[in-house]
């Protein structure tokens, strides 16, 4: 799972209270902070841009209402429009 937050009204507070919850919950969270990523949206009429971090985390299993209650919390909390968080079915080596 990979969650993309924008640094501007996400606090260093707010990252490593996220990080430890999802190390509790899925043993594991990785945020790639160093130099946030450029994200570029556009709705048609403009283009929108933020700097993110991306925080990943594997999971065994996708618990759908679980992400979709923590998407709504961060899009709340961050008082953002979405918050995009992303699956992706992996084979580890």
């Amino acid at each position: 799972m990979e969650i993309f937050v924008p640094t501007a009204p996400a606090g260093e507070s707010l990252v490593d209270g996220l990080l430890k919850r999802l190390t509790d919950r899925f043993g594991g969270a990785t945020a790639f902070s160093r130099a946030p990523a450029k994200g570029r949206w556009s709705d048609g009429a403009k283009q929108e841009a933020d700097d993110v971090i991306v925080i990943e985390t594997m999971c065994e299993t996708l618990d759908v209402a679980y992400w979709r209650a923590l998407k709504a919390e961060l899009e709340s909390t961050l008082r953002q429009e979405e918050i995009l968080i992303r699956a992706s079915k992996i084979a580890t080596i």
